[in-house]
């Protein structure tokens, strides 16, 4: 459902018989409408490989599985070969990036080719669990107390930055980490509102870059302040 909501054109992929709570997909769907991405479902794996940017394959249960585990069974093995390998790796595009949130299931997911190929992130996704662990933490033991609005909602925006928020292979140096810095401006913006509660926690001090641009770019209706997350990493507050 998070997809969808910032533009991005998603293709879930799965068998027929593992289909998803209609909820859930209706949710899917009107996230892409607002964001201006695109939703769409097929039954075939190397269709949503074909192109592709980033593949996240993830196994999950057919929703009857506790009801009729021996018929779930059943249907599980007429799709061993819905596996991530080298060979549907090549119908996507040559610097496609596999991700997963781990662990794997080495052998039925995917391959150790691929997962630990050049094309993983794998670890670099992992890593950035912390950086969304310690903005969670952050929001929650805040001293100011969270307002909602009449919708139950809070408006107040968490994001968690980890390192590729500033730093691509490619881009080492300073003044091209501060451009990278303005690339993840434009993309953070439209996310919020003026009046807004936005938590940012991040790993690298090159964020406060952000956090500047973002302050002038509001005309001041946000006040920073930082607040330790932890001994070594700060959490980087906008009230």
């Amino acid at each position: 459902m998070l997809m969808p909501r910032f533009g991005m054109d998603v293709v879930l992929a799965h068998p027929p018989e593992y289909a998803l709570m209609p909820e859930t997909v209706a949710a899917a769907r009107e996230n892409a409408h607002r964001g201006g991405g695109k939703f769409t479902m097929v039954n075939n794996m190397d269709e949503a490989f074909r192109d592709a940017d980033v593949v996240i394959p993830k196994s999950w249960a057919a929703r009857h599985m506790g009801a009729k585990p021996e018929e779930s069974l059943r249907i599980a093995k007429q799709y061993t070969r819905w596996i991530c390998d080298a060979e549907r790796m090549k119908l996507a595009r040559p610097d496609v990036l596999y991700m997963h949130p781990l662990p794997a299931d080495r052998g039925n997911e995917v391959t150790d080719e691929v997962i630990d190929g050049p094309n993983s992130v794998v670890y670099q996704e992992a890593e950035n669990r912390l950086h969304t662990a310690k903005a969670i933490m952050a929001l929650t033991m805040a001293d100011k107390e969270i307002e909602y609005d009449g919708s139950g909602m809070a408006e107040t925006l968490v994001i968690a930055l980890g390192g590729n928020a500033i730093t691509r292979p490619a881009n080492r140096t300073i003044p091209q980490q501060f451009a990278h810095t303005g690339e993840t401006l434009q993309h953070l913006l439209p996310l919020f509102r003026g009046d807004s509660n936005l938590a940012i926690v991040h790993a690298r001090p090159q964020i406060g870059n952000i956090l500047i641009r973002v302050k002038k770019a509001s005309e001041g209706c946000l006040a920073f302040r930082w607040t330790p997350a932890s001994p070594i990493r700060k959490a980087a507050w906008a009230t």
